[in-house]
């Protein structure tokens, strides 16, 4: 769920927020990601090009399995919390 600042968070610059609460800000849930699969399965039976078929079904199918790790990791009591891993791309 994509989720918009409150009115005191207003005029905070990125460096204010928690990397805890930047990440939050940007997660989408198993949900959403089984809903977007199912639009890429939509979109793949809406076109007449089989390469594009593929790959929207390819697509698809990473959302599934993204969606189902991390409902998987859940389960088990997992946190999902993850190292910034920004720096590694410098």
């Amino acid at each position: 769920m994509v989720q918009f600042c409150t009115e005191g968070e207003l005029g905070k610059t990125d460096s204010e927020f928690t990397m805890a609460q930047r990440m939050e800000a940007a997660m989408v849930t198993p949900d959403e990601m089984r809903r977007f699969a199912l639009e890429c399965l939509r979109w793949s039976d809406q076109t007449d090009n089989p390469s594009q078929r593929d790959l929207m079904i390819r697509v698809a199918k990473s959302w599934m399995h993204t969606a189902a790790a991390i409902d998987r990791r859940l389960a088990m009591g997992d946190d999902l919390a993850f190292p910034d891993l920004r720096s590694k791309l410098d």
